[in-house]
């Protein structure tokens, strides 16, 4: 139960109960590895402490202190004492949204669809203070849309394909796109600067269910 209300239709068998986990912030942590940003991985680890704990960080809400001058510690509950809660949710979802190769419009879009209303240029200031907190991230999304991109070698057609690889050995491949076509490579673009941080959730979850079966 989760604030009283049943989170799933889903009922045990006799004499069984259902354990529900969850990774936190498992994208922060991927996106921190992977990018190899020192500071953003001391932050992902710290994040896993939990609030009560002395070294505790919370990413969303120190993103959101650091983008709209809030004053108040960077906690959850300092920034819901002051009636600001929702800039956390908002930061929260501009950093998701960086995962997905949105821009600042596209991430205004889709928090406005989730009931939070935010600005393009309150989401491109979120935007900026992640890049700057987290310098090492831009590179590195940048490298992965510079593979979906790439032309191949001994092509003369001026077309464009790539791949990808995750840390667990998956991958993603890219067909042939013209070059006149900005718009598909655009869209590769974007599909590349997520496919490491999603597929290797997706594998971290398929091998704890293994460990877990076992």
């Amino acid at each position: 139960r989760y604030k009283n209300k049943l989170r799933s239709v889903m009922c045990a068998s006799p004499g069984c109960v259902f354990i529900e986990a969850d990774y936190i912030g498992a994208e922060l942590f991927g996106m921190a590895i992977m990018s190899n940003d020192q500071r953003m991985i001391e932050h992902a680890e710290r994040n896993q402490l939990g609030e009560d704990h002395p070294d505790f960080y919370d990413i969303h809400s120190n993103v959101a202190k650091l983008a709209f001058g809030l004053q108040c510690e960077p906690t959850k509950s300092s920034m819901a004492a002051i009636d600001k809660l929702h800039l956390r949710i908002v930061a929260k979802s501009v950093i998701f949204g960086i995962a997905y190769g949105r821009g600042a419009k596209a991430i205004a879009m889709a928090a406005k669809e989730q009931g939070i209303n935010i600005s393009i240029d309150d989401a491109q200031q979120i935007v900026d203070t992640i890049f700057y907190k987290y310098p090492g991230l831009q590179p590195f999304f940048a490298a992965c849309q510079d593979r979906a991109n790439r032309k191949p070698c001994g092509d003369r057609d001026g077309n464009y394909a790539g791949w990808l690889v995750n840390c667990f050995g998956r991958y993603r491949r890219f067909p042939p796109v013209a070059e006149k076509d900005k718009s598909l490579q655009g869209e590769f673009g974007r599909q590349a600067m997520n496919f490491p941080i999603q597929s290797m959730i997706a594998s971290v979850v398929s091998r704890a269910m293994g460990y877990l079966y076992d």
